[in-house]
């Protein structure tokens, strides 16, 4: 990671300078959720936002995070500064509102460093609505009006991406001075030439042929509402190794449910042998490689993760290099019980799975970290045929 952590109250958080940051004193704070996936979708399109609006912002932005998602912003020379938190402070799942409102005293210290930035306004990525208050500093909002809107196409199944809504309070905030924002803007996420040389020489030892075509998999996810089933994935990918004798498939390590990638690899590796590889944890140090070698594959195949918004991400060099990144991935999603319309990529992304009734209420469509975690299998409205069609789709 870019940058060295200076202690503050390193129980509580502690701030870390980008040293590809050419700005001064910090001018904005951008938050959001705690998940890999917030960081695209909300900090990266806030960032991009803010800069469009205010030319003057690059290099003057501070992001408040955890340390997972600070791997994401570590090479960003358009931020200043990383406030990173202990995951503890503002958690996923289903306290996190509560924990919002009712915040305690250990987030005291953490107010007061904020407080002190003097910021000339804060994105309230996060659901902390007493957090907010107590920074006693301007806080960008979102038009009621629109967001009415917003909230009833939603529900018509009309896609309102949440990059999309970001957006559109940051505009808001200056007086929507310019155009309102496309559905799906290109996000920017910025990476060095050394996780693409990294990842590019992963990618060569699985590729083989250079006419092969490389599909990466992402075989888990967070939660059982976005985790596609293994025997879904092993018959979908399954029949397009039989019918492509030039298609490779690489594994990527699942976290939430580590079994996931060993019955996927064994299953394919069956009747596949020599095309089915599997890629270890240590393999992958940080979430910059990663992104680097979703960016190398030829196809990415996951349910609604935090990777799949890495994966549509527009990947650019912090410094000039010769090596550049590719942009060119092919990424089909699968989306089980979470909306594609809030959450998916409809024009940057191959989306299989809509119209689930479930996608549509609040929990788990929305909010799926208040779903009860009750077994079920909310990937049943998707055919095996239709993920092998989207492998072998030119």
């Amino acid at each position: 990671m870019q940058g060295e952590g200076l202690s503050l109250q390193e129980d509580v958080f502690y701030v870390m300078p980008i040293e590809l940051s050419e700005g001064g004193d910090s001018r904005y704070l951008v938050t959001m959720p705690p998940g890999i996936g917030d960081t695209v979708a909300v900090g990266l399109s806030a960032i991009d936002q803010i800069i469009r609006n205010d030319r003057d912002a690059a290099g003057k932005i501070d992001v408040l995070c955890n340390r997972k998602q600070a791997e994401v912003f570590a090479c960003d020379p358009r931020i200043h500064r990383l406030i990173i938190v202990r995951s503890t402070l503002f958690p996923s799942g289903e306290g996190t509102f509560l924990r919002g409102i009712f915040p305690g005293q250990q987030v005291q210290p953490l107010v007061r460093f904020l407080r002190s930035q003097r910021y000339e306004a804060v994105v309230p990525g996060m659901p902390a609505p007493t957090f907010f208050y107590l920074l006693g500093l301007p806080v960008m909002f979102a038009s009621l009006p629109d967001l009415g809107k917003d909230i009833l196409a939603l529900h018509e199944a009309r896609d309102r991406h949440i990059s999309y809504l970001t957006r559109k309070v940051v505009n808001a905030f200056f007086k929507d001075a310019l155009p309102p924002p496309e559905l799906e803007e290109a996000i920017p996420l910025y990476l060095t030439a050394k996780h693409v040389r990294a990842a590019r020489l992963l990618m060569d030892v699985y590729r083989g042929r250079s006419d092969d075509r490389v599909l990466l998999v992402a075989p888990d996810t967070s939660s059982v509402v976005t985790r596609p089933p293994t025997p879904l994935l092993l018959a979908g990918i399954g029949e397009a190794l039989a019918r492509d004798e030039r298609l490779r498939v690489v594994i990527l390590p699942a976290y939430t449910l580590p079994e996931a990638a060993d019955q996927l690899y064994k299953g394919l590796k069956r009747d596949a042998a020599g095309r089915v590889f599997r890629i270890m944890e240590d393999q992958l140090p940080d979430l910059l490689t990663t992104t680097a070698l979703i960016d190398q594959a030829d196809l990415f195949l996951c349910g609604d993760t935090g990777l799949m918004h890495l994966a549509i991400a527009l990947k650019l060099l912090s410094e000039p290099a010769e090596e550049q990144p590719r942009n060119q991935t092919r990424v089909i999603v699968l989306f089980g019980g979470t909306n594609p319309c809030f959450f998916g990529y409809s024009t940057r992304s191959v989306i299989l799975g809509r119209n689930r009734k479930e996608q549509r209420m609040l929990v788990p469509g929305i909010a799926k970290e208040l779903y009860d975690r009750r077994e079920r299998d909310f990937f049943d409205h998707i055919e095996p045929a239709a993920i092998t069609a989207a492998l072998l789709a030119k």
